[in-house]
């Protein structure tokens, strides 16, 4: 448990300076015992994780109708 939790720490390292600049975020993962900056990491995901699952089908629909077309123009030119 302790090789993840060093490694993730390792990953996230580069969030640390835009974690410091909010107070809440230090004193919790010092709290924690963690970087900062996987707290950021992690709180960063749970708000992605339910955007997709909230507007999923839009994000998807978007996809297909911008993207794909663009692809082809693109190729056909």
């Amino acid at each position: 448990m302790d090789q993840v939790k060093e490694q993730l720490q390792k990953n996230t390292a580069i969030l640390d300076p835009y974690a410091a600049m909010i107070p809440a975020l230090v004193d919790a993962s010092a709290k924690a015992g963690v970087n900062p900056g996987l707290l950021l990491g992690a709180i960063g995901s749970v708000g992605l994780l339910i955007l997709l699952v909230i507007q999923g089908w839009t994000i998807l629909v978007t996809c297909i109708t911008v993207l794909y077309p663009a692809v082809h123009s693109i190729r056909a030119i």
